[in-house]
């Protein structure tokens, strides 16, 4: 951050001197110019670091939830996670609000008590995955595969979920008997 308010400081004044410079023989004009191009370099210097530490970021967490089983609690709301490969994780009362969780591998994971709040779990493969006590309020599973998952409790509503096309079979237990579009409010 340092670096962006040096930058931001060093712009004006290099413009400055060089628009007010005489062209011929000041050696404001040079100065001015040397000093924006100083700028310029150090804010693509940031927005490269701040690239790369978003990547590293995305990395470590690949890294992480690939190598251990279990995470309980774990806060990944906003995430993007699509097509992430999160087959037979415990991540009960996981926080995956507002995650981006298409085409992801949920086959056989333990979600339960998990918040999907607005999670885009698009073609999601969700098999045998344990949803119950989940919210999925607003979350949008069309095309998800729900093929022997177990979802909701006693008296479970998704105000405004999407379940649009998904697959299921006779061993899913707890999706509305007829899957739609969210209902317009």
């Amino acid at each position: 951050m340092l670096r962006v308010a040096l930058a931001s400081g060093l712009m004006p004044t290099g413009w400055v001197l060089w628009a007010l410079g005489d062209r011929n023989h000041d050696g404001r004009t040079e100065l001015g110019a040397s000093i924006l191009g100083g700028a310029v370099v150090a804010f693509s210097v940031v927005i490269i670091e701040v690239f790369a530490a978003r990547r590293a970021d995305r990395r470590e967490l690949f890294l992480m939830l690939n190598f251990q089983q279990d995470h309980p609690g774990i806060d990944l709301h906003g995430w993007n996670l699509a097509d992430f490969r999160l087959r037979r994780k415990q991540m009960p009362f996981a926080d995956l609000r507002g995650a981006n969780l298409k085409r992801a591998c949920l086959v056989d994971t333990n979600l339960m008590y998990a918040k999907l709040g607005r999670a885009n779990l698009r073609e999601a493969d969700l098999t045998n995955a344990d949803l119950r006590s989940a919210d999925l309020a607003e979350a949008d599973l069309r095309g998800a595969n729900l093929t022997d998952a177990l979802l909701g409790s006693a008296g479970a509503v998704w105000p405004s979920t999407n379940f649009t096309g998904v697959r299921r079979d006779d061993k899913t237990r707890g999706l509305p008997s007829a899957p739609s579009e969210p209902s317009a409010t």
